[in-house]
């Protein structure tokens, strides 16, 4: 207990050395404070072969930790190149995340994921929706529609999907999906305390992964057939 005091104790004494750039000190951010931040985004594909669907390549990216190598995990290049938007997306999950660790946010833009799992999220995950649509709510095994112009909260192992959504000429969608990822417990310390200056929430102790979404593909999409709010468009991914 002793150690982990001490430990704790170090750990608060680097992070009051450090100072923010100015950009960086988001004391509070409201949706249209993010909206704003995300607009200013020039959104690249997404790396991500299950959110393709009917052809078109997604667009999206993910903030904070990320896999690197078959065991290892760093930080995201946009980590690096946008503190500004992970500061504005942690200042806005102060209030509205409810979620007690996450490593990473997952963004897109003007994506309409098929049926997919979330296979390397841990524990719980919070979705949120930005801009001027009507629909487009997450779909969830079990669950069914989930309004996400406000938080919400699902495991990203449960089978999920986009619903159709319709805009003005203007309008857009962005989604962010505050998680925590496998490869938390793997970061290296100044990767940590990076995360941690720029407002994530990383538990103070790894949190243990496990898989178990084998085979919930197929039964969701069965159930999702006879779902009227899928509109048929239920797709499985790979």
């Amino acid at each position: 207990a002793l150690s982990d005091a001490s430990d704790a104790a170090a750990a608060d004494g680097r992070r009051a050395a450090r100072s923010p750039p100015a950009e960086e000190r988001v004391v509070a951010a409201t949706a249209a404070d993010v909206l704003d931040e995300l607009r200013a985004v020039d959104f690249p594909q997404s790396e991500r072969r299950a959110l393709r669907a009917e052809g078109r390549a997604p667009l999206g990216f993910v903030l904070g930790a990320v896999r690197r190598g078959p065991g290892g995990a760093t930080l995201s290049e946009a980590t690096r190149a946008r503190p500004r938007l992970c500061a504005a997306l942690c200042a806005f999950a102060r209030e509205h995340v409810p979620l007690d660790a996450f490593s990473s946010v997952a963004l897109t833009k003007n994506t309409q994921s098929p049926l997919h799992v979330d296979a390397l999220n841990c524990g719980p995950s919070c979705i949120v929706a930005f801009g001027d649509f009507d629909g487009g709510e997450l779909w969830v095994h079990g669950r069914g529609a989930l309004d996400v112009k406000t938080p919400q909260t699902f495991d990203g192992n449960t089978p999920h999907a986009t619903l159709p959504w319709r805009t003005p000429v203007a309008g857009e969608r962005y989604s962010a999906i505050f998680f925590l990822h496998a490869c938390h417990d793997r970061l290296a310390r100044a990767d940590g305390e990076r995360l941690a200056d720029l407002g994530f929430r990383l538990p103070p102790r790894p949190v243990p992964y496990a898989y178990g979404a084998e085979g919930a593909l197929e039964a969701a999409a069965a159930a999702g057939a006879a779902d009227p709010a899928l509109r048929g468009r239920v797709l499985l991914a790979d």
